[in-house]
């Protein structure tokens, strides 16, 4: 069948796609990510979904591309185009989000 560590493998990605549905049927979307992060950071959904530069929307764009990316999934192509930036854009602020949560000790559960 495989090495031990291919089965192990197998099973956490089954895992964490179970986990991921789970989250969704309890009402985490894109959306719920938004709030979240809108919540944690003191700002307005309207203000992270609007274009800018500014210090806080870049800051609170990385982690909804971290979050939608790595918990739920999703496609850099489709959160490109619910933020309006280009595919290179989320790949560079989803990485920025990782050690932005990492650093601050944030959590999307």
């Amino acid at each position: 069948m495989g090495d031990s560590e291919f089965v192990e493998q197998v099973l956490d990605t089954a895992n964490e796609s179970l986990e991921n549905r789970y989250i969704k049927v309890k009402g985490y979307d894109f959306n719920r990510v938004v709030e979240h992060v809108a919540e944690l950071l003191g700002m307005e959904t309207e203000d992270i979904l609007r274009s800018g530069k500014q210090q806080q929307t870049v800051k609170a764009r990385s982690l909804v591309c971290f979050w939608a990316n790595r918990e739920f999934g999703m496609t850099t192509v489709d959160i490109a185009k619910r933020l309006n930036i280009c595919q290179s854009a989320v790949t560079r602020s989803s990485l920025r989000g990782e050690k932005i949560a990492k650093d601050n000790q944030l959590a999307l559960f």
